[in-house]
């Protein structure tokens, strides 16, 4: 958590790219097929060279890449299983924020409610069947049930991160096809 997967511009954090080269201890192309948001833990898929990235990349465009997410979002979205279809835009040219928009890309997230806290606070199963920039945040703020402690899309709690999780990663093996999963 707190770590973003490569090295941007004004970003001082340690990154996961970093972590991978300092792991190996040798030069290496770090290729990471799907991405997080900085604050978002689980699953990254690095390709170990170029051909598997490639074609690993290509699966990912081909939409043979399926990934599930838990998160905890304030209240308990009712229905309890549900399919958010709302377009996603930037709120304005250079703003890192989304907004739901007309104009925006289509979106599609499918949600699930699979627990409920003391606080009445809800443990949520996500898929997000399009890879829009936040589109998890958006879509869940967008219902009325933002993530807990989204400093951008729900309440700033000072200290606090947002609790999402990659916690499975489907796709097609780079060499065999065999739908490999992984879970964390």
């Amino acid at each position: 958590i707190n770590m973003p997967v490569h090295p941007s511009r004004g970003n001082h954090l340690p990154t996961v790219a970093n972590g991978v080269r300092a792991y190996l201890d040798r030069p290496f192309v770090f290729r990471a097929i799907n991405r997080l948001d900085r604050d978002t833990s689980g699953i990254v898929l690095i390709a170990k060279d170029r051909l598997s990235g490639a074609k690993l990349y290509r699966a990912m465009k081909e939409k043979q890449f399926h990934k599930t997410y838990l998160a905890q979002v304030v209240g308990v979205p009712t229905p309890p299983h549900s399919f958010i279809d709302a377009p996603i835009a930037r709120e304005s040219e250079g703003n890192i924020k989304r907004v739901v928009r007309d104009d925006g890309k289509q979106s599609v997230t499918e949600y699930e409610v699979i627990s409920i806290d003391n606080n009445g606070n809800a443990t949520v199963k996500i898929t997000a069947h399009t890879g829009r920039t936040h589109q998890i945040r958006v879509h869940m703020a967008h219902i009325g049930h933002p993530l807990i402690d989204d400093f951008l899309y729900g309440t700033r709690r000072e200290g606090a991160t947002y609790r999402l999780h990659c916690n499975s990663l489907s796709f097609p093996h780079p060499q065999t096809g065999e739908i490999l999963t992984l879970h964390t």
